[in-house]
C-alpha cells in the first residue's frame, strides 16, 4: 500500500490536470460556418457527354469611388452563329 503522501499527491496532479483540460476547453472558439467562395455543379448529358458549372464568389471588397467597365465582344469569324447571338443578348 502507499504512504498517504503519495496517494495525496497522485490525486493532486490527478485533479490539476482535469482542471487545466477544462479550462483549455473553456477558451476554445469555434470557427463559424464560412460561405463557400465555389461551388461546382456537374452534368451528365445523355449520350456520354459531361458538363460542369463552376461558379465563384468574391470576397466583400473595399467599396471604392466610380469605374469604367468595358465589355469586349469577339465578332470574328470564329464566333460566328449561336455563340455570336448568345453574347449579343
Amino acid at each position: 500500500m502507499l504512504p498517504r503522501r503519495h496517494v495525496c499527491l497522485r490525486l493532486f496532479v490527478v485533479c490539476g490536470l482535469a482542471a487545466l483540460s477544462v479550462w483549455s476547453l473553456a477558451g476554445e472558439t469555434r470557427p463559424t460556418m464560412a460561405v463557400p467562395a465555389s461551388r461546382l455543379i456537374r452534368f451528365d448529358v445523355p449520350g456520354g457527354e459531361t458538363l460542369f458549372a463552376l461558379s465563384l464568389k468574391a470576397g466583400a471588397a473595399e467599396p471604392v469611388g466610380a469605374r469604367d467597365v468595358a465589355i469586349v465582344v469577339d465578332t470574328s469569324a470564329s464566333q460566328a452563329g449561336d455563340h455570336r447571338l448568345q453574347s449579343m443578348a
